[in-house]
């Protein structure tokens, strides 16, 4: 509530953002990802560029092994929106 009784409404409280009209929840593609048997940590965020918003995901595998990181950009692109 500001000083004259209006309300401002700031952003979401929760892990759901809007992309190209898609609600999606970051919570659910960072458990999709954590699964992954390599993955120790996962984080993803909404960024936005040039008026276009995109998802990044920031990981942590459990062991460094250029096969792993294969298998994750085929699971990426495998399950792209």
């Amino acid at each position: 509530y500001l000083e004259d009784a209006s309300i401002e409404y700031i952003c979401r409280n929760d892990g759901q953002i809007k992309i190209r009209g898609l609600r999606i929840e970051l919570g659910e593609i960072e458990n999709s990802i954590s699964e992954l048997p390599f993955i120790s940590q996962c984080s993803v965020i909404c960024k936005e560029q040039d008026n276009n918003k995109f998802l990044v995901a920031y990981y942590t595998l459990i062991q460094e092994n250029s096969s792993k990181v294969i298998a994750l950009s085929a699971f990426f692109s495998q399950n792209i929106i």
